[in-house]
C-alpha cells in the first residue's frame, strides 16, 4: 500500500491571497500562510536576523496581484518572501523552521518561537542534527524543502504604492466640520471680498495645540480638535498651535458659480493687542511677550500614523511647503490697511542684508527612520531637529507674501524633485516619522524698528 504523504504548506498553491489593506507586514504575511494552511505545527522558528521586527517590516499588498488584478496563490506569496530574505523552510517534528544559511554560519543562534496564535517566545537554537540519521522505517524517504533560493530579484512597479503612504494628502474636509466663520473686508481696491473659513477635526493629522499659563509663562500642549463641535465651540482666541482649515474668498460683488476651498494649516503663534478690532480691518501689534516659536520651538504638525518603509541607498528624499506671516487677528491674509504695504523685505537692511536674513527664517523639522535621524547632513541614532531654509530675497513681502523651501535641486539631480533636499546614504528601514516645529522669524518692532526674534 502506497500512502502519499502532502505537507500543509504545500496546500497553500490553491489558496490565493487576499487582503483589505494597501500593505501587509511580512510577518503577518508568514501569520496567514501558516493559519490557512491548518497545519498542526507545535512551534514556528524564526531567525532574528534583523534588528527590525518583521511585524514592522511591510510590503505592498499590490506585489502579490498582477496588473489584470489576479492574485498570486499563498504558497508563491511565501516563497517569494522566502527568496526576498534569502530563507528556506524546513517542516521537522511538527515545527516550521525558517532557516537562514548565512545566520547559521555566523554561529547565531537566537530565534523567536511562535505558536499558533502566534505568541511570541525568545529561544536559543544550537542542536545538531545529522540528516542521514534520522530514524526513519522505510528505504525511499526525503525531506522536503519548500522553494527559497540564496538568491533575491526585486522588482519594483510605481504603482503598487500610493502616493500619499509616506505622507498622507490634506483632504480636511474628510473630518467633521467644527466651525465655519465669514467675514466681509473691505481691501485697498476698495471692494469688498468675502473670506469664508472651515475648522476640522483631524483626520490623518495631529496639529499640536497649546494654552498659555500667564503665571508661569509657559505653553502646555492643549486638549485635540477632536474635543469640540458646533455644540461646544473651539476657543480658538485662547489657543495656540495648529488648526485644520480650509478658506475660501472671493469679490463679494462677483460671486463664483462654484466654490473651491483650499486647505491650509492655520498656526497661531502669537497674541495680539485686541483694541475695538472687532471687524478685522485695523492693525493689530503682535504681543511679542507671548510667542509660540523661540529658542526652543514647539511642534505644531505630524500625522496620526508612522508608516513603515524601505528606503535603498543612494535615493533622495525632497521636503517642500510654502508659508505665510499674516498680521491680522483673524489669520485672514487680505490687503487691509497697512498690513501688506511692505514692497520689499523689511529686513534685509536691519539684520546685514539677504544672506542674514535668510538664515533667520526657517522651520525646524525632525525626521526620523526607523532608530535613524537626519541631522541636517547625516542619519544618526542620535534624537535631533533640522533646520529647513526658505528662499528669502530682497523684494519678499514677508508679511504678505507665500515663501517656498528654498529649493536645492536642479537638473543635475537626475530626479524631477523640488524643495529641501534629503539624501539617503544607505539602507534605511523602519517607521518614517516626521514632525514640523513653530516656524521661525524675526519681527519689526513698529517702536524703534529694531529686528528682533
Amino acid at each position: 500500500m502506497d500512502i502519499e504523504c502532502v505537507s500543509a504548506l504545500s496546500t497553500l498553491e490553491y489558496i490565493d491571497f487576499k487582503s483589505e489593506n494597501v500593505t501587509i507586514s511580512i510577518l503577518d504575511l508568514i501569520k496567514k500562510c501558516i493559519i490557512e494552511s491548518n497545519g498542526d505545527y507545535s512551534g514556528i522558528y524564526i531567525p532574528n536576523v534583523y534588528s527590525e521586527p518583521l511585524s514592522g517590516l511591510t510590503i505592498s499588498c499590490g506585489n502579490f496581484i498582477d496588473e489584470d488584478g489576479k492574485a498570486e496563490n499563498l504558497k508563491t506569496c511565501l516563497e517569494e518572501v522566502c527568496k526576498f530574505l534569502n530563507w528556506t523552510i524546513i517542516e521537522y517534528n511538527g515545527n516550521i523552521y525558517f532557516i537562514d544559511i548565512d545566520y547559521i554560519k555566523a554561529g547565531k543562534t537566537a530565534y523567536t518561537k511562535y505558536d499558533l496564535a502566534f505568541t511570541a517566545t525568545s529561544v536559543t537554537l544550537s542542536n545538531q542534527l545529522t540528516i542521514q540519521n534520522i530514524t526513519s522505517k522505510g528505504n525511499n524517504n526525503k525531506l522536503s524543502i519548500l522553494g527559497g533560493y540564496n538568491k533575491s530579484v526585486i522588482i519594483a512597479s510605481d504603482y503598487e504604492v500610493p502616493d500619499n503612504y509616506l505622507f498622507p494628502d490634506s483632504d480636511f474636509e474628510d473630518g467633521v466640520k467644527i466651525k465655519y466663520d465669514e467675514y466681509n473686508i473691505k481691501e485697498k481696491d476698495d471692494k469688498t471680498y468675502k473670506y469664508m473659513r472651515s475648522w476640522y477635526k483631524s483626520t490623518d493629522f495631529k496639529p499640536y495645540m497649546y494654552s498659555f499659563n500667564s503665571t508661569t509663562r509657559q505653553f502646555t500642549e492643549s486638549d485635540t480638535l477632536d474635543s469640540y463641535n458646533f455644540d461646544n465651540p473651539i476657543p480658538v482666541d485662547s489657543l495656540f498651535g495648529c488648526f485644520q482649515t480650509s478658506t475660501e474668498s472671493f469679490d463679494n460683488n462677483e460671486k463664483p458659480k462654484d466654490l473651491s476651498f483650499e486647505d491650509e494649516f492655520l498656526i497661531r503663534l502669537s497674541s495680539m493687542n485686541e483694541t475695538a478690532n472687532t471687524n478685522y480691518t485695523t492693525v493689530s501689534k503682535l504681543d511679542e511677550t507671548v510667542k509660540l516659536n523661540g529658542s526652543q520651538p514647539l511642534p505644531v504638525i505630524t500625522t496620526k500614523k508612522y508608516n513603515n518603509i524601505v528606503i535603498t541607498s543612494d535615493s533622495v528624499l525632497a521636503l517642500n511647503f510654502s508659508i505665510a506671516w499674516i498680521k491680522q487677528l483673524n489669520g485672514i491674509r487680505a490687503t487691509v490697511n497697512n498690513i501688506a504695504d511692505n514692497t520689499y523685505n523689511d529686513l534685509y537692511d536691519l539684520v546685514g542684508g539677504v544672506e542674514t536674513t535668510k538664515n533667520s527664517y526657517y522651520v525646524p523639522v525632525s525626521l526620523s527612520i526607523g532608530n535613524k535621524y537626519y541631522n541636517g547632513s547625516d542619519w544618526t541614532t542620535t534624537v535631533t531637529k533640522f533646520n529647513v531654509p526658505l528662499e528669502i530675497t530682497k523684494t519678499t513681502k514677508l508679511s504678505w507674501d507665500f515663501i517656498n523651501v528654498k529649493d536645492e535641486f536642479d537638473y543635475t539631480s537626475g530626479v524631477g524633485l523640488s524643495g529641501y533636499k534629503i539624501n539617503i546614504p544607505t539602507l534605511l528601514a523602519g517607521e518614517l516619522k516626521l514632525v514640523i516645529y513653530c516656524p521661525q522669524r524675526y519681527y519689526i518692532s513698529t517702536s524703534d524698528g529694531a529686528a528682533y526674534g
